[in-house]
This record gives C-alpha cells, sequence and structure tokens, in this order.
C-alpha cells in the first residue's frame, strides 16, 4: 500500500522514509575484544593495563596484568608476542611493544616486592546478585562463567538491566522486605552498594545469609563510630540511585561486624581500601575524610579463607590499593 510521506506506517516497515527497520528489533550490548587482546593466548587485558602504564601508575598496571598472567617476566621474554602482529598501530607507524612492556613490568615488581592480590574462587559458581540496579557489576560474574540471578527493586532498572543482558536472569526484589519464590541457597551472594540505601538493614543481611551457602561479598555507605548503630537517614524515593522507600541508613562498621558474625562463621575485611575518595584509609580522623560518603567492604563466608591480605578485626587504619 503506498503511504504518503510522515503517515504512519504499518508496523515493520519504513522503506519510504529510510529509517530501516523498526519496532522488531531492540539494542544488544555486545562485548567485543580489541585485535591484541583477541590475539594474546593468555587472554590479557591489553588495553587496560597498557593504559596504567601509559600514565605512569606501574604498579596499577601490574596488578591489572596479572589478573590473567600471574607470571609478566617470564611470558615478557618466551612469548611470541601474537598481539603485536595484531596491533592496529602497525598500520600507522609501528607496533606498540606489549611483549617489551610486559617484562619490564614482571621485573619492577620482583625489585619493588609487590604482592599478587589473590581473588576468591568464584568461577562457574551460582551467584544472588541483589541491587543489581542496570548490571554495572554483573558482568564481572558472566564472564566468568557464573550462573546468575540479578535481583532489583525498581522495575525500571529490571527492564534497562533485560535489555542490556538478556542472557542473565532477573526478579523483582524489595530487600526491605525480602523473598525470593521458590526460595534458593547460592554459592556467592553479591550487596554492593545498597544496604545503606535500606531502612531495615537487619532484616536484609539475614535474608541475604539464609540465602548464601558460600561466600558474601557487601560494599556499603558507613558511619564512622566505634559504637554499634543503624543510623536511619531520609533519601529521595523518586531518584533512580536512591532509596526505593525513601529511608536509607549508615550503619557503623562495628554493627555491620557483629551482625555478619550472627550469620557467618567467618567474617573478614581487606587490609586495602579501593582507590576512591568515599573509601578512608584512617577511620581514627573522620575530619581528615573529605567525601560526603564514606564506604566500607566485608567479605563473609562459610569456610575459612586463607588470604594475607584480609583481616579478622576491624582496623583503625587501612593501605591505599594502588
Amino acid at each position: 500500500m503506498d503511504h504518503p510521506f510522515a503517515i504512519t506506517l504499518d508496523p515493520g516497515t519504513s522503506l519510504i522514509n529510510h529509517t530501516g527497520s523498526w519496532r522488531t528489533l531492540r539494542p544488544e550490548y555486545v562485548n567485543r575484544l580489541p585485535p591484541c587482546n583477541h590475539a594474546c593466548p593468555a587472554g590479557e587485558d591489553i588495553q587496560g593495563w597498557l593504559a596504567h602504564a601509559e600514565s605512569g601508575d606501574y604498579e596499577s598496571a601490574w596488578h591489572r596484568l596479572t589478573e590473567n598472567n600471574p607470571l609478566p617476566a617470564i611470558m615478557g621474554r618466551v612469548c611470541y608476542h601474537p598481539c603485536e602482529d595484531a596491533c592496529n598501530r602497525a598500520a600507522l607507524d609501528s607496533t606498540v611493544g606489549i611483549n617489551s612492556v610486559e617484562r619490564f613490568l614482571g621485573d619492577l615488581a620482583i625489585s619493588k616486592g609487590w604482592r599478587l592480590a589473590v581473588p576468591p574462587a568464584v568461577s562457574g559458581k551460582t551467584v544472588l546478585e541483589v541491587g543489581a540496579g542496570i548490571g554495572d557489576h554483573t558482568h564481572y560474574y558472566l564472564d566468568r562463567g557464573c550462573s546468575i540471578l540479578a535481583t532489583e527493586a525498581r522495575p525500571e532498572n529490571l527492564r534497562l538491566l533485560c535489555q542490556l543482558m538478556p542472557t542473565v536472569q532477573v526478579a523483582l526484589l524489595d530487600m526491605d522486605n525480602p523473598r525470593l519464590e521458590p526460595h534458593r541457597t547460592f554459592d556467592v551472594v553479591h550487596c554492593y552498594g545498597l544496604l545503606y540505601h535500606l531502612h531495615n538493614p537487619e532484616r536484609a543481611l539475614e535474608f541475604l545469609g539464609a540465602c548464601c551457602q558460600g561466600m558474601m561479598f557487601l560494599e556499603t555507605c558507613v558511619s564512622f563510630g566505634s559504637q554499634s548503630a543503624v543510623n536511619l537517614t531520609g533519601e529521595k524515593a523518586d531518584h533512580p540511585t536512591q532509596a526505593a522507600s525513601g529511608m536509607g541508613c549508615r550503619p557503623t562498621r562495628p554493627w555491620i561486624l557483629q551482625k555478619l558474625r550472627q550469620l557467618f562463621p567467618h567474617v573478614y575485611l581487606p587490609r586495602t581500601q579501593p582507590n576512591h575518595k568515599d573509601f578512608p584509609v584512617d577511620w581514627t580522623a573522620p575530619e581528615r575524610h573529605l567525601s560526603p560518603l564514606s564506604r566500607a567492604v566485608f567479605i563473609a563466608s562459610r569456610a575459612p579463607i586463607e588470604n594475607d591480605m584480609l583481616l579478622t578485626e576491624l582496623p583503625d587504619r587501612q593501605e591505599r590499593h594502588p
């Protein structure tokens, strides 16, 4: 049927306006590798660690490099570097000396005595991610072959997450009144950036403890202080990053540690804090912390974790992760 220009067309066609297919397709996030990463037999994130090295932050570059290759000093000498053969820069002048930089970082780490960060073994695990938002952290588990249930209290965030990651199982879950039907348990529970947006954090932690048969990773905003307190605070319910109920909390670290110890036999804090202004390193001096938010990380586990980067008591001071 012939349609005049600018008249509504039949669904599925827009030949007159020459705008391509519409109402039948939706955007989908596709993670593609750059040529050098794709050619690397060790699967390194070459662009990731080279960016740190280029800025002069060699320790961060080494940490990023050793996430996939724990032996850079050796690989920098014996690898036949197919990454350089695939380098796009060759079409402009010459390839980036990836192999030489890798060897340099490995030798520098040995001379400086840098320590490897030992990540938890999560590959292939079942994961419950609460407060997933639009999936900023979800890819970490997807890349490691995990089976994920991503939950969120705001339907609009959940719809966008489904569009971005259509293979991820999702569920609407209000962590102020949490309930999963049917009840399930998971190897890993991931709760980052959510607890302080709840007005009943105790109920949320009890629910997460009941769902967790392995490890729980918890990051939240906290209040300074040595007392045990929840510290309720109002938030803007109409803001997509704030408490859906309009009421959140800023618990102290002692309150969180005490509650986690009631739910898990082993609770730890990292020796280091992320390199971000919201994460204090001196808990004895709140006046020196200039950010309006203060954050802390906890790891709770059913089994003991042997890692010298983890502490079992609340530290007054922590190191800054590079």
